[in-house]
């Protein structure tokens, strides 16, 4: 069997986890859904204990994509120099697009030519996130209205910690936008916003938070208090 760690980075290695399923003798039929970071390799992987004397068959859809039988493999289409298929069910795509996004099925045969193993992966293909801004403007009222900013990423999920604690409705006042925040009056300490999705995590430069004796009106946001305006 090949050894993966040989050909995985790490931080791949990790997504490809999610994916494990141990199969058996008998056929098994398994779904999951993977992540992979835009423009990297993916690895689509079932662990099983397969030989090079099986047939492996990956197709996306109805469409083939490479076949893998007699130790040897064919390519289809634009996968032709773009992925590489091992004997261990395991499929790479390089050089994702975001057009990769979609889902991809394995069927394995054994020497007999008995279908072993049915199995399907939903791949989504983020780009991931950019290091985040942190951008505030001191209200009439002694509270701070922050804003995290991001130039780039998928499905971005924002989070904010003040002096290393995870900012709760004690600290601030949240609107459904999670990358605006409201800091409360007298509530003051070094910020720092954290965005993170399936693939990635960047957190901003600290912030020094400190409005007293400040008035200063930047309009950054649509506000969801009067004393934005």
């Amino acid at each position: 069997m090949i050894n993966l760690n040989k050909f995985i980075p790490y931080w791949l290695f990790l997504f490809s986890l999610n994916a494990y399923v141990i199969a058996g003798t008998s056929k098994e039929n398994i779904s999951m859904p993977v992540y992979g970071a835009l423009g990297d390799s993916v690895y689509l992987h079932f662990d099983t204990t397969l030989n090079s004397s099986v047939e492996v068959q990956w197709k996306r859809g109805v469409n083939r994509i490479a076949v893998f039988k007699n130790s040897r493999t064919v390519f289809y289409d634009s996968y032709v120099n773009r992925a590489e298929i091992f004997a261990i069910a395991t499929l790479r795509l390089d050089r994702t697009q975001k057009s990769d996004t979609g889902n991809y099925c394995v069927e394995v045969f054994d020497i007999t030519g008995c279908n072993i193993l049915n199995g399907c992966i939903q791949l989504y293909i983020q780009e991931p996130v950019s290091q985040p801004v942190i951008y505030s403007t001191c209200l009439s009222h002694g509270e701070v209205l922050l804003v995290c900013a991001v130039d780039k990423g998928d499905n971005a999920s924002f989070n904010w910690s003040l002096d290393g604690v995870s900012l709760n409705i004690s600290l601030a006042y949240f609107s459904d936008e999670e990358h605006v925040v409201i800091l409360k009056k007298h509530v003051f300490g070094n910020l720092v916003c954290i965005v993170s999705n399936q693939i990635s995590e960047k957190h901003s430069d600290s912030v020094n938070l400190n409005c007293s004796g400040k008035k200063e009106w930047t309009q950054l946001v649509n506000c969801f208090t009067p004393d934005c305006y």
